[in-house]
């Protein structure tokens, strides 16, 4: 038996050590979000974050995220192994992503326009658009528009996934020249910023976390220790480097996301030998329903209790609770989107 797990369910090969890190990176960001929502709308906050909250410069949030983007680069990579279509691919990433996507968002206007019809004064009616292509919380900072769920996250994803059929062609034809071409590009960006957006919100600036994760399937589907303990010293090195980088903190970002994410990959290959992996199995699954409903549960959480002061037993508490509604949350979300979705496809052309 090799050192990394995996099994087959369905069509998808589950490597263990990929729901490992996209568990825990749902869980940074979801226990970051939960942090800041209560400093910024709680009155006279006083307690201890969850966790934490930015150590040496760096936030759950953040790191969360980059594993995230790598994740995504790996996961189709891996995926990608068996060949398909254009049209295939689409499709699958169309109904991993937006079905969940709608259906929160159309819960979460019904909620909104009982508890603070307020908050879509002004916005223009042609911006729903923004909202039915995911690309709401992506243009947000640019254009008001009726952005509830998602966060900029899913729009700068949705375009890495357009990108990715064209990437992988380049990295199978010439993978040296195409590393190298990526990181100029990122250079070249981060020099002149030619946009409009935050600079780590920018699609082409995480190219490089993604195509990472593309490599590793490539070159390093197995992760071992030695990797891991590079991984390790890497990331701590720049956590604990003083805060000079400015403009290039998303080069920071990718780099220590790249050495977390080795490290909790062979760290990953362990856990999977013992009974806890199957609860980390359950995260993964679920990840993208705690994603889509975290934030927007904070927000309506947290405005609804503003005002309010906290013990720290009784904050901890409901962050607890808070896990207890994404687990329930994400059961029901992923039930109710696979019926929908059964029903449209059985209905006919």
């Amino acid at each position: 038996m090799t050192a990394l797990k995996t099994g087959i369910s369905g069509e998808n090969r589950r490597v263990f050590y990929m729901d490992f890190i996209r568990a825990l990176a749902m869980l940074l960001i979801v226990t970051y979000h939960f942090n800041i929502e209560a400093m910024s709308r709680v009155q006279d906050f006083s307690c201890r974050p969850v966790l934490f909250l930015n150590y040496h410069q760096v936030n759950g949030g953040t790191l969360g995220v980059s594993l995230f983007f790598i994740l995504s680069g790996a996961a189709l990579m891996l995926s990608a192994r068996k060949e398909q279509t254009m049209a295939r691919y689409l499709k699958k990433r169309f109904l991993a992503i937006f079905p969940s996507y709608w259906l929160v968002w159309l819960a979460g206007t019904l909620a909104t326009l009982l508890l603070m019809r307020s908050h879509y004064e002004g916005i223009p009616l042609w911006t729903l658009l923004l909202t039915a292509i995911g690309m709401d919380g992506y243009l947000y900072e640019l254009v008001p528009n009726f952005y509830l769920t998602g966060e900029w996250f899913i729009g700068c994803i949705l375009l890495l996934y357009l990108l990715f059929p064209w990437l992988k062609k380049a990295v199978d034809k010439a993978p040296a020249f195409t590393a190298a071409a990526a990181l100029a590009v990122w250079a070249l960006l981060l020099a002149f910023r030619p946009f409009a957006l935050q600079t780590d919100h920018v699609f082409l600036m995480r190219v490089p976390e993604f195509m990472l994760g593309m490599y590793l399937i490539r070159y390093m589907p197995e992760i071992n220790w030695k990797a891991g303990a590079c991984g390790l010293a890497a990331a701590l090195a720049l956590m604990f480097l003083p805060d000079f980088w400015g403009e290039a903190e998303v080069v920071r970002s990718a780099l220590m996301g790249a050495g977390w994410y080795l490290f909790l990959g062979w760290a990953g290959t362990l856990v999977s030998s013992f009974r806890i992996s199957g609860v980390f199995a359950w995260l993964s699954r679920y990840s993208y329903e705690w994603f889509l409903l975290h934030h927007m549960f904070y927000t309506f959480l947290f405005t609804l209790l503003v005002g309010k002061t906290f013990g720290q037993g009784s904050f901890i508490l409901l962050f607890l609770m808070s896990l207890l509604v994404f687990a329930v949350g994400g059961i029901v979300l992923k039930a109710v989107t696979a019926a929908v979705v059964k029903i449209f496809r059985k209905r006919p052309a």
